[in-house]
């Protein structure tokens, strides 16, 4: 059977506050919804966030999940380089899932990120 990739998302966070750990971002702005159940085996990709503001001190960093478990696979934005957009890749068969895994997200901000007006959205690369 041919894998196919495929994205999944948005992820969406509106007014991204300061000083947040690892915290599971909505699917879709679906406040009860933060994950998306996988129909076959399969592996996480990349990541991409984007920001509807730029970064103009701070960090932000979203990393995707498995089952809700952090995968290492990450991507930031800083005032510096990743202003608004970033993305990173990474080689199949690092992080997999099973039929019925869930694919999400969690995000991570320190005390000195702003704007805290800025909205992001966070799209996931798989292989099934």
């Amino acid at each position: 059977m041919k894998r196919i990739p495929m994205m999944l998302g948005p992820w969406y966070q509106e007014n991204v506050a300061a000083a947040q750990t690892d915290v599971a971002i909505d699917l879709n702005g679906n406040a009860s919804r933060n994950s998306m159940p996988m129909i076959r085996n399969g592996s996480v990709l990349g990541i991409a966030v984007h920001s509807n503001a730029p970064c103009t001190a701070g960090l932000l960093t979203v990393e995707a999940t498995i089952n809700g478990a952090g995968t290492g696979l990450t991507v930031s934005l800083d005032p510096a380089v990743h202003t608004t957009d970033n993305q990173a890749t990474e080689n199949k068969l690092l992080d997999n899932f099973i039929p019925g895994g869930l694919i999400g997200c969690r995000i991570t901000t320190n005390a000195g990120w702003l704007p805290i007006t800025a909205d992001i959205t966070v799209d996931i690369l798989v292989e099934q």
